[in-house]
């Protein structure tokens, strides 16, 4: 009796079912929050294949955080600081010289549904006379300027290469609104030394009353209308009317 009690207590217990789900789990959950080694930056293989071993040893360095697979995010494509993109205030003209639009400082269509714009816009067609491999133009048209008329004709080419623009089939481009006329110059008026004569920049010559004369420096401008910096009463005047 005390055998059989000696080995029933030699058995050992069966393991507690949390450990078998344990054992369940998979390696990537175990190593989820993974490490950064101190040798990981300088080990020789790519971020890549290091990001991703199942040992995490170096999942958790700053260069495995871009992604899941642990490949750096691809870099934005610059934009260069030249581009021309249109919008909404650019307006449709034609060009009868020049390699293309960007010659111009405009831009060149990019599909046939832009070219169809320009087709509204330069001509009172409303439908494209031709798309096809012209080996010409992207967009070319025989309207010379911007105003619509009812016997031009626009085509869209679909093929790679394009030509420049020319007399008999022009460009059609879409443009940048021109920029405003700078502000006129001010009038500036100044004493010329001679009596009570005023010499302006833009509206000439003129004078201070036959009672005043123009006291102020040669050299010495105020704007138009500022006369009382310039012309004051002479001293003649003053005597007189003192008197």
């Amino acid at each position: 009796m005390l055998a059989l009690l000696s080995a029933v207590l030699s058995v050992p217990a069966k393991p507690p079912r949390t450990r078998l789900a344990t054992a369940l789990v998979s390696k990537d959950d175990v190593f989820s929050s993974g490490d950064c080694e101190s040798w990981c930056p300088t080990h020789a293989k790519d971020w890549g294949t290091k990001c991703a071993w199942a040992s995490g040893e170096c999942s958790a360095c700053t260069e495995c955080s871009h992604s899941s697979s642990g490949s750096p995010p691809p870099l934005a494509p610059s934009l260069q600081l030249d581009t021309v993109v249109p919008d909404a205030s650019f307006a449709w003209t034609t060009f009868s010289s020049g390699a293309d639009c960007e010659a111009h400082g405009c831009v060149t269509p990019s599909s046939q549904a832009e070219c169809e714009d320009a087709m509204r816009a330069l001509t009172t067609t409303s439908t494209l006379s031709g798309t096809g491999d012209y080996n010409f133009l992207r967009c070319f048209t025989n309207a010379d300027s911007s105003t619509p008329a009812s016997d031009s004709q626009i085509y869209y080419n679909t093929g790679a290469t394009t030509g420049a623009c020319g007399n008999k089939w022009h460009c059609a481009c879409q443009c940048p609104p021109s920029p405003p006329a700078p502000p006129a110059p001010p009038d500036m008026c100044e004493c010329t030394g001679v009596g009570n004569q005023i010499s302006c920049s833009l509206t000439g010559v003129r004078y201070c009353s036959s009672a005043e004369e123009c006291f102020a420096p040669p050299g010495t401008p105020y704007p138009f209308g500022q006369w009382s910096d310039l012309c004051k009463q002479s001293g003649r005047r003053l005597q007189q009317s003192s008197a």
